[in-house]
Formats: C-alpha cells, sequence, structure tokens
C-alpha cells in the first residue's frame, strides 16, 4: 500500500511538471515539486556555502585592538581570495535554480544569495547590479512582478488577489516615492541653512539634521521613525506573511526582500553612493514589521554608513540598539567595545569607562576579555580612578598569568604608555623592547611596538637603534596604513646616518684595541668566546622551549625562533661585517666587560697618539680576565681581531674614515631630518677632535649651513668669518664674500640649458647638420664635462642615425653606453639598440625611438592583462597557459576569460600570453591584485615574469617596442597610485 501512495505522489508530480504551460497554470503539486528541489537541490547547498565563506573571512580578520575595531568582520578582511572559489560555486548553483526553477517560490531567496556572494567577493559593483535587478524584479511578497502582466489568465478568484497584491505594491511604491521625495527636500533645506550658516561664519552645530531628534545632551541620536520600532512576535511576522499570500509552516517560504534591500544599502555604503544608502534605510525604518534577521542587523548596518562615512558621534546610537537587538554575546561585547573606543576617542573617559565595562560583562570570547581589562586599566589611570602603581601592580599580575603568555606584547605595550605618561622615556623603552621580545604572531601590536619605540629612540637621539627599529615595523606594517610612507621614508633617512655612525664606534674600537699587547688581547678574547658560548646556550635553550610550546599547540614568533628580540632582525643593514664589535648588541655587552676591566680609555687624536701607546699598555697589564680557563685557538683570536689596525699607516686609515662619516652626519643630520643641533654638535666635534683635518673647510662651511638654517646668527657670522679669514681663495668663501658670484654660477648653468633646449628645438626639426654643428662647439663653450653633455651625445647619435646610417647609429650608441652608464641616456641608447635589432623596426633610423611610446590612460577602455614570462627556457609558454587556466578556475570562474599566446621579442623566439578581456581598468586591477596577492596560485614558483593590465591602444604601443620597460614607469605612475 505504501508503495503504491509513493508510486502514484511521484506519478503526480511528474505529471504536474511537465504538463504545466505556464506558471498560472502549474498544479499546487508542481509547485510544491519546484520549490523543494530549488530549496534542497541548489539553494540550500549554495547557502551553506556562503555562510561558511563568511565564517572563513571572519576567522581570516584579525582584530587590532589599538584601533577602532571594524563593525563587519568579513568586510574588514582585505583579501577575500580565500573564498572566491566557494563563492563562485554558490553563484553556479542557484543561477542553475533560478533557470530551472524559475517561478518557484524560492527563486528570490536565490537571487539574494547571488547579490550577497558577489558583496563578499568584493565585487561590489556586480553585487550593486544584482540586487537592484532583484528590486526590479520581486514584489516584497516574493513574487515575480512579470506575473501580474499575465493575470487575464487566471481565474477571478485568483485575479482578485493578484489585483489586491498589486494594487498593494503600487500603493506601497507610492508611499516610499513620497517619503524620497520628502527626505530629499527636507536634506537639500538642511544644505541650504549650512551653507548660509558657515558664509556668515556662524555655527552649524545647533542645526538639527531631517529625519532625527536630540537627546538630552543635545547629540543626535536615533531617526524618528526608528524611534518606535520595537522586535516584532512572531504572531506578527505569521500575519504579516499570511497578508503577502505567503504559506506559512511546513515546508513554507518567508519572504527576503527586505534583507536584500538591507544587503542592497550595504552594497551602495562600499560604492559610496550615501544617498541611495541612505533611502533605502529609510524604507526599511518605515516598515512596522521587520524579519527578524533584518531588525536585528538594521542598526548595525546604520551605524556601519555613519563609521565609513567618519561620522563617529553618529555611530554611537545605533550600535547602542544594535547591543539591545542583538542575539549573541559575543556581537554585543563588540559594539560595546566599539562604543568605549568612540568615547575615547572624544577623551570621554567615563563614558569610555562605562561601555569597556559592559563589553567584558557580555565577552564570551577570551581575546575580546583580555583586551577589555587591558582598555579598562588605561581608561581607569586617565580618570583618575586608579593610580599608576595600581595599574602597574595589576599589569604585573597579569603578565605572570600563564594564559596570557599570547599577550604579553600588549601587556609591556600598556606598561610602556604608562611609563610614558609619567615622562619616564627609559622606562618606557625597557618595556617596548620586551614588548616586542614577547610580541609572538601579533602582528598589530609588533607594529604599534616598534612604531612607539622608534620614536623614542629619535626623541633620544638613538639613530642606529632608530633605524633599526623603522626598518623593522616597515617590514610588517601594511602599505595601506596611513603611517607607512613616514615610517618606510625614516627608515631609509635614517640608513647613511646608522651607517656612518656604525663606522665611528667600529673604527673607534678598532682603534683602542690597536694599542692593546697579546696578552691583553688574549684575555678579550676569553671574555668574548665565554659570552658567545653563554648566547649559543640561551638560544639553545629558548629553541628547545619554542619546540615544546609548538607541541602544546602554539606557535613562537619568528622573532623568538631565533631567541632575538624581533626589531634586531633588520634585513638590508647599511654595513655587513663579521666583526663581532660591528654587532650592536654584543658591541654594549663587550663593552661592559671592556670598561669592567681596562676602565674608560680616552680618544686621543691620531697625531702623536702612538707616543702614548705604552700608557694604554700600563694600564692593561694591571687588569685581570677572571674568567677562568678557557680553550682558546691562535686561528679565534686571530679571527677575532682580523680588522684590527697593525701599524700607523692602518690607524691612520681608520681616523681618516671617521672624519669621513663625521663630515657626511653633519649633513646627513641637517638634510634628511632637519635636526639643525645634532649637524652643528657633530660638525664641532670633529674640529675639537681632528683641528688640523683635511675636512677643515667642508667642516666649517657646513657649520655655516646648519648654523643660518637652525637661526643661530652668532654662529653663522663666526663661521663664515672663519672662511673668509682662513680660506680666502676657496669657492665658498667667494660664494660668501661675493654676492654676484653664486649668481654669475647660476647664469651659466641657466645658459647651457638654453642652448640645449635650441639644439633640441633645431632636431625636432630635423636640422641634423645644424645640430652636429652646434654639438661640436658646446665643449668650447661649457666644457666637456657639463651636466647635460650626455644629453648633446644622445642628439648627436640620432642626427648621426638620420644622415650616415645605421651602422654610424649604432657605434654612437654604444659610445653613450660606454661613456654613461647608469644614466637616463645610457637606458635609452640600450632601448634603441634593441629596436634596431628587430626586423620590423623604422628604416630612418634618425627617427627610431626618438620619443617614448605614446602611452594613454583609458580608465573606462576594453583592457587586457598581459603575462610575460621572462625565463621561457625553464617555463615554457604551454605551461604559462596551463597555470593560468589553473589560476582562473580557482579566482575568476564566472568571468569567462579567453588566452592567446603572440610572438613578442622574435630575436629571442619569446612571447606572452594575452588574457582578455575586462571592460574597465578597475575590473582589470582586481585581476592584477589577485595576482600579485596570491603569487604561489598564478605561475609555477621559479617563473620570473611581468604581469601588467593594458588597453589595446597601449597594448599596441608595446608591441610596435617589443619592451616592456617604458610601459612599466607608465604604470606605476597610473595604475598604482
Amino acid at each position: 500500500m505504501k508503495n503504491t501512495l509513493l508510486i502514484f505522489l511521484t506519478l503526480g508530480m511528474i505529471w504536474g511538471c511537465v504538463t504545466t504551460k505556464s506558471h498560472q497554470d502549474m498544479s499546487k503539486v508542481g509547485q510544491f515539486y519546484h520549490n523543494v528541489t530549488a530549496k534542497y537541490n541548489g539553494w540550500f547547498n549554495a547557502n551553506e556555502l556562503v555562510n561558511n565563506s563568511i565564517l572563513t573571512l571572519e576567522t581570516q580578520h584579525e582584530d587590532n585592538f589599538n584601533e577602532i575595531l571594524p563593525i563587519y568582520e568579513y568586510s574588514a578582511v582585505q583579501n577575500a581570495d580565500a573564498v572566491k572559489a566557494d563563492l563562485d560555486e554558490a553563484i553556479k548553483k542557484v543561477s542553475v535554480v533560478v533557470t530551472l526553477h524559475e517561478y518557484s517560490d524560492w527563486a528570490d531567496d536565490c537571487y539574494l544569495l547571488i547579490g550577497k556572494a558577489l558583496y563578499l567577493k568584493k565585487d561590489y559593483e556586480a553585487a550593486e547590479d544584482a540586487l537592484e535587478f532583484y528590486q526590479d524584479e520581486f514584489l516584497p511578497n516574493g513574487k515575480h512582478t512579470s506575473l501580474h502582466k499575465k493575470s487575464k489568465r487566471v481565474n477571478k478568484a485568483k485575479k482578485s488577489g493578484k489585483t489586491n497584491a498589486v494594487k498593494e505594491a503600487n500603493k506601497r511604491k507610492k508611499e516610499l516615492e513620497r517619503v524620497r521625495k520628502k527626505a530629499e527636500k527636507e536634506r537639500k533645506a538642511y544644505n541650504k541653512q549650512i551653507h548660509k550658516l558657515k558664509k556668515k561664519g556662524k555655527s552649524t552645530t545647533d542645526i538639527q539634521r531631517p529625519g532625527t531628534t536630540k537627546g538630552p545632551d543635545a547629540t543626535t541620536v536615533l531617526p524618528t521613525s526608528d524611534l518606535k520600532k520595537y522586535e516584532p512576535t512572531a504572531a506578527e511576522i505569521k500575519a504579516k506573511a499570511k497578508a503577502e499570500g505567503e504559506h506559512v509552516g511546513l515546508l513554507g517560504h518567508v519572504p527576503v526582500y527586505d534583507e536584500a534591500i538591507l544587503w542592497l544599502a550595504k552594497s551602495y555604503i562600499e560604492r559610496q553612493n550615501w544617498t541611495a544608502a541612505d533611502y533605502q534605510f529609510r524604507r526599511l525604518e518605515s516598515d512596522d514589521v521587520l524579519p527578524p534577521k533584518v531588525y536585528e542587523e538594521l542598526p548595525v548596518a546604520r551605524a556601519y554608513y555613519h563609521m565609513v562615512r567618519e561620522n563617529y558621534p553618529q555611530v554611537i546610537p545605533f550600535l547602542e540598539q544594535a547591543i539591545e537587538r542583538a542575539s549573541k554575546r559575543a556581537n554585543k561585547a563588540r559594539y560595546a567595545y566599539i562604543i568605549a573606543q568612540l568615547y575615547d576617542r572624544d577623551g570621554n573617559v567615563a563614558k569610555a569607562g562605562e561601555f569597556y565595562q559592559k563589553s567584558l560583562d557580555f565577552s564570551n570570547k577570551y581575546d575580546m576579555e583580555f583586551n577589555t581589562r587591558l582598555s579598562i586599566i588605561r581608561s581607569s589611570v586617565r580618570n583618575k580612578t586608579m593610580t599608576s602603581a595600581e595599574a602597574q601592580q595589576s599589569l604585573e599580575k597579569m603578565l605572570k598569568d600563564e594564559k596570557n603568555k599570547p599577550f604579553q606584547g600588549r601587556i609591556y605595550f600598556v606598561l610602556a604608555t604608562l611609563a610614558l605618561d609619567n615622562n619616564d622615556i627609559a622606562t618606557a623603552i625597557g618595556h617596548l623592547e620586551k614588548s616586542i621580545e614577547n610580541v609572538q604572531d601579533d602582528k598589530f601590536q609588533a607594529v604599534e611596538s616598534q612604531y612607539l619605540l622608534a620614536t623614542l629612540y629619535m626623541k633620544q637621539l638613538q639613530f642606529v637603534e632608530a633605524e633599526a627599529t623603522f626598518k623593522a615595523c616597515a617590514a610588517v606594517m601594511t602599505e595601506t596604513d596611513p603611517r607607512y610612507k613616514f615610517v618606510k621614508k625614516m627608515g631609509d633617512n635614517l640608513s647613511d646616518i646608522a651607517m656612518n655612525l656604525n663606522t665611528i664606534t667600529l673604527q673607534d674600537s678598532l682603534l683602542k684595541l690597536s694599542y692593546m699587547n697579546e696578552d691583553q688581547l688574549k684575555n678579550i678574547a676569553r671574555d668574548l668566546k665565554k659570552a658567545k658560548q653563554k648566547e649559543e646556550e640561551e638560544a639553545a635553550a629558548k629553541s628547545k622551549y619554542n619546540a615544546s610550546q609548538v607541541g602544546k599547540g602554539t606557535s613562537p614568533s619568528p622573532a623568538l625562533q631565533n631567541g632575538v628580540p624581533a626589531v634586531r632582525q633588520v634585513s638590508g643593514s647599511p654595513i655587513e661585517s663579521t666583526f663581532w664589535a660591528f654587532d650592536q648588541k654584543n658591541l654594549k655587552k663587550a663593552k661592559r666587560e671592556f670598561d669592567k676591566t681596562w676602565g674608560d680609555i680616552p680618544l686621543t687624536d691620531y697625531w702623536g697618539v702612538s707616543s702614548k701607546a705604552s700608557q694604554y699598555v700600563s694600564t692593561a697589564e694591571s687588569a685581570q680576565s677572571g674568567n677562568g680557563d678557557i680553550g682558546l685557538y691562535e686561528s679565534e683570536i686571530e679571527n677575532f681581531f682580523k680588522d684590527v689596525p697593525k701599524n700607523d699607516t692602518a690607524r691612520a686609515q681608520s681616523h681618516a674614515q671617521i672624519r669621513k662619516s663625521m663630515l657626511l652626519l653633519g649633513q646627513l643630520y641637517r638634510d634628511r631630518l632637519q635636526d639643525f643641533q645634532s649637524s652643528i654638535d657633530i660638525l664641532e666635534k670633529l674640529l675639537a677632535r681632528y683641528p688640523e683635518a683635511p675636512e677643515k673647510l667642508e667642516a666649517y662651511y657646513q657649520l655655516y649651513l646648519s648654523s643660518l638654517s637652525a637661526g643661530d646668527l652668532v654662529r653663522t657670522e663666526k663661521y663664515k668669518a672663519l672662511i673668509i679669514a682662513e680660506y680666502p681663495n676657496s669657492r665658498f668663501a667667494r660664494v660668501l664674500s661675493d654676492p654676484n658670484f653664486a649668481a654669475s654660477q647660476q647664469s651659466e648653468h641657466e645658459r647651457l640649458m638654453t642652448y640645449y633646449d635650441e639644439t633640441y628645438s633645431l632636431f625636432e626639426q630635423k636640422n641634423y647638420n645644424v645640430v652636429l654643428q652646434r654639438i661640436t662647439d658646446v665643449g668650447e663653450k661649457f666644457g666637456v664635462n657639463n651636466s647635460l653633455m650626455a644629453k648633446f651625445e644622445l642628439l648627436k647619435a640620432m642626427s648621426i642615425g638620420a644622415t650616415i646610417g645605421k651602422d654610424a647609429y649604432v657605434d654612437a650608441l654604444k659610445d653613450i653606453i660606454a661613456k654613461y652608464p647608469n644614466t637616463d641616456e645610457d637606458k635609452k641608447a640600450k632601448d634603441m639598440l634593441l629596436l634596431l635589432g628587430d626586423n620590423n623596426a623604422n628604416s630612418v633610423y634618425g627617427e627610431t625611438g626618438l620619443s617614448d611610446a605614446q602611452f594613454t590612460v583609458e580608465d573606462n577602455a576594453l583592457h587586457f592583462i598581459i603575462v610575460y614570462v621572462r625565463n621561457q627556457d625553464e617555463i615554457s609558454i604551454q605551461d604559462t597557459k596551463v597555470a593560468l587556466a589553473k589560476f582562473h578556475n580557482q579566482y575568476f570562474q564566472l568571468d569567462n576569460l579567453k588566452m592567446a599566446s603572440l610572438v613578442f621579442d622574435p630575436s629571442k623566439n619569446q612571447s606572452l600570453v594575452l588574457v582578455r578581456s575586462f571592460t574597465t581598468k578597475e575590473k582589470a586591477m582586481k585581476y592584477y591584485d589577485t595576482a600579485t596577492r596570491n603569487p604561489k596560485d598564478f605561475l609555477p614558483s621559479n617563473a620570473i615574469y611581468e604581469v601588467y593590465p593594458i588597453t589595446q591602444k597601449n597594448y599596441r604601443e608595446v608591441i610596435k617596442a617589443r619592451s616592456l620597460d617604458a610601459y612599466k614607469a607608465f604604470f606605476e605612475e597610473n595604475y598604482k597610485k
């Protein structure tokens, strides 16, 4: 009986499907079949993929508690590549559903899912298009708007119901349009009033924004349309669904129209379409009964809208409402923490403390709980409800707690800020160094600790340490951080300063050692070897501890794996030396041991210092090593002291390096750091230490410039007088004593520039013989070593090519390459030679390569991607295309990208791959960014390649030139800015 019933049911379903002529004629069984199949065959699996993608993005996101937390974790993730494949799969699944089951009740859910997936992929333009289509295609009850055009084909009963639904929809549409027009009118009036007041120079703080109300504290709170909101009951939701014609109960469908509008508003936010987003929010706020999911998220999305616009006072009231509506404690804790941060930002420490405590009460995750406790301590100290000593005691107690080991870097950072509040910079530096040592995998804390430590080192004029710390900070800081350019610049500016300071320290140490006898050097070598062994033992113990921690499921930071603070691990140091005294850490330790043993030996000038060597020896003879016997080979001693000068000539070279570094520091402090006092100090030390230095005149002039920049007129006049008195015939004296001398020098350069411009103008007019004659005369007029000689030579070569021919042209270009290496002219000459080797090169050699390719910026033009693999002897074009196909399948599955290979450099038998096509520059750049973020997925690891977005027009220019060099510069300037 059961089997018979099942067979009839199945046949009925098939009949209901097969015999359907249109949606209006579809039987209830057929509708049931389409609904069940649409929901469970496609939508359910796609929905799981989307939900899992959100979870993946939230897991991928790491909160930086030193900044205001993002409201949506999944939106804060910069790189959504990890979930793109799953989201593309979800889009494919629901696309099949809406094709095969167009009129199922789950069609609207499928379209919403497409919009959500595109949003999560960060393809906000496509998400906006999909959700706008949803808005136009579906009614609030989830039905297709197109169905109502066929209402004549339904029976009267159905017709009556559908007509009422259409009337209701039209009524709603008109009402929303009326609300929109009213809001627009209010907004224009508000803007006009604000403009008038600003023009009169009056305050605008008392003007109330349209659609809002003021609280007792006169701060803007919630839109008036949202003040009456309350959580809809289950009965209200059910009644609303029934009124809209939805089946409620088993296998029933709840419309997702309001949810789609919410996601559309969020898409508008990402596209910075503020008016459209605000309008959609008002539509939702005007609805008396919202689905629970939308009801809960609406104030969150509103807060996000204001947060993105940096309208922080408006964020707080919406997040307060979000706390009331949130169903998860973790969300309540997050919203409360953000509110506390916003109050903290405005200096309202009392309110900040109140909401930090609320966040702590709601928190059910230890990471949030721990950081909230830290914030409460900081807030309490600022609010004077806790003393600095009490705060320090609490923090030290937290340090001892075993479960806080992963967060010790943060605790030390807070201890450093407390020390800074008490103006104790030395203690703050100590805490920050410990913070970096214990930061582990917390990259955000590493950035904050290193940034603060670098600025403190600068304040203390510890430039060597500052350089290392700024570079370490730049290595872990993201390029999107607003401080990145400053940090990178400081690291670069300090490189030469640190190098010269290290040179002085190194040479001073070598000079001290050069006056010691063999026994004294052996004692120092023993001390050094003992210290080295101790370090190795400590490193081994630390490595063993880290290995045990990994076994427990924790991973040590890269810095700790080597047993040294991350700040010390800086690549690209200015000086690379194996000599022990160059390492700052070893140097400080050795200096302490040295001073303990030998005392403070004063620095002395080179002249006559050899006669005093005996005094160092006698001082050293009385010292005892006290380190016990330790094995020491002769080769080890030689290795320790291989750079120590052995005679007066070598010592003189060390002194020369010191003088040169001191002079350079005087200039670097002024030019790179605008630290005029440090410049003056180092230059005056130079003169005091070496009164008869060969660099004396240069030092005087640098002191004159630094004193002038510092506004020290007394010093300025002093060094001006010394230059004129002691070096009257020098160029510096002539510049300072004769104001017209500098002007005459400048006018000569201007004459040279004018002469070149005239020559180039003649070249453009193809007067090649006149050009060649003028270039012949340039040496007599301005000298053969003038600053523009390379440019003249390039004009000469091209004129020879135009008048004599290819062979002479090639010889002239090769002459430029030999004479002017590593210059712009050298590069241009090489490019021209490359072009001359091309079979398709222009036969008129005087016109070949005269100007750069004519690239143009066309943001909205059709774009390609060009991929050029340089080592095609290892990675063939076919291998490249196979790798790209896999990459496209993983990240651009739905974009229907095509590939073609074209010969690029016939002389090397090399080709490039063209990926097409992208409708705009923005879409092509998304491909480029994805490729650069995921190099392992893009091409084989041993591939040496270049990849660029390019328009059709610019592509033709590249092919014509057979070189990517010029386009690379164009791309850097116009695409990556």
